[in-house]
């Protein structure tokens, strides 16, 4: 299959303690990677909200190049996978993007 929309898979290390006992900033590990962007259906979209979630991207990647990273970026938006999906074929992995103000850390855009 041919992916044409361009996105950043973003890994994040646990935090650590330097020397001194201070903790570190996680370090991060970004890929970059092609996929297939689709539509969020209306039923998945409200099941999300339902459980706290702002489902706004959902894309179609290679499974090859997907390695359980928790966050992505597309279009100079950070957002956070709430579900990944591997398809049966094991060829193919749908991810779900929610927004990052939406993560149930607390996390917002000013900590990642």
């Amino acid at each position: 299959m041919l992916y044409s929309d361009e996105l950043v898979l973003i890994a994040r290390s646990e935090s650590q303690r330097d020397a001194n006992g201070f903790l570190l900033p996680p370090k991060e590990q970004r890929t970059q990677v092609f996929g297939e962007r689709k539509s969020v259906g209306t039923n998945e979209f409200y099941k999300a909200a339902m459980a706290g979630y702002t489902t706004v991207l959902k894309f179609v990647l290679s499974s090859n190049e997907y390695h359980d990273e928790k966050y992505a970026e597309f279009a100079g938006n950070r957002y956070i996978v709430t579900r990944a999906y591997t398809a049966s074929n094991g060829e193919e992995t749908e991810i779900t993007l929610s927004d990052m103000k939406s993560d149930k850390g607390g996390e917002t855009d000013s900590q990642v």
